[in-house]
């Protein structure tokens, strides 16, 4: 009688050879975590406040930054506007200077024209 086996080589090497005693060899990664894993809560609860005060500082400081940055911006603005009105009084104060100047070169040649004429 010829004997019909579906099973894969894989399979009758796990079955051939080995005493099957219902749990496989644990490998020294499945230690490992088995080890991490149970770790205490208060542990893992410590850790995870650390993760959650970290988290918050790093979303205050980056609230702060954009407040700042927004805050560096609108300073930008503010000194532009004020340079515009500071060159438009210059210009103001400069025209004043010369109409100042050219009436009182003008009074000065009038003054000195009556002078010769009398």
């Amino acid at each position: 009688m010829v004997r019909n086996d579906n099973s894969t080589p894989d399979e009758k090497r796990d079955t051939t050879g080995s005493s099957d005693t219902g749990t496989a060899p644990a490998s020294q990664g499945e230690e490992q975590a088995e080890h991490t894993s149970s770790s205490t809560p208060s542990r893992q609860s410590h850790n995870e406040e650390q993760t959650n005060e970290a988290n918050e500082q790093i979303y205050i400081a980056d609230g702060q930054v954009h407040e700042l940055a927004t805050e560096l911006h609108n300073l930008h603005e503010q000194a532009q506007i004020f340079s515009q009105r500071l060159g438009t009084l210059t210009e103001i104060a400069y025209h004043i200077e010369q109409t100042q100047n050219g009436h009182s070169a003008n009074a000065a040649e009038s003054h000195s024209a009556q002078d010769q004429t009398s």
